[in-house]
């Protein structure tokens, strides 16, 4: 799986995902230095330094992501089973193959990134937009657990603000 990361720091997410078969081909972090180290890190990895808010920053990373194949963000779309529900399976040849494979629907999308089922998502807000936006995030109670873990261990430490 080819991947972009957004707020990349120097990397310290990344350090374990090529075990995992995830393959970071593109970065993008505002701080230069930060953008520096992180390309001496991964100098296998694209690193474009600047703030993704700027229409040319972010259009060379849209488009950069795109000539590399980047895979995580869009789901409305079959185009491999990382981002559809497979269907049933079914036994053929002594191989397991799936039926009527289907995009995951937005309330599955919900489920698989743990948002609340009765997260308040204006009328405004077509399907295309937010599963754009739901592809971009990281699951909310992964995020709720680390920091969390991250409170316990500043506590036993007596770590005090």
């Amino acid at each position: 799986m080819k991947v972009l990361s957004l707020f990349s720091n120097i990397g310290v997410a990344e350090a374990y995902l090529s075990e995992i078969g995830v393959d970071v081909v593109l970065a993008n972090e505002l701080v230069e230095r930060r953008a520096s180290l992180y390309s001496q890190i991964y100098p296998e990895t694209k690193m474009i330094c600047g703030d993704i808010t700027s229409e040319q920053v972010y259009k060379s990373i849209v488009d950069t992501a795109k000539s590399l194949c980047v895979d995580t963000m869009f789901n409305n779309y079959i185009s491999t089973l990382a981002t559809v529900h497979p269907g049933r399976p079914y036994e053929k040849d002594g191989e397991t193959l799936y039926s009527d494979p289907r995009a995951l629907s937005v309330y599955e999308l919900f489920i698989v990134m743990s948002i609340p089922l009765d997260w308040p998502i204006p009328d405004w807000v077509d399907d295309s937009f937010l599963r754009f936006v739901i592809g971009e995030g990281i699951p909310s109670k992964m995020a709720r657990d680390i920091v969390n873990e991250l409170i316990i261990q500043l506590n036993l430490i007596g770590y005090q603000n």
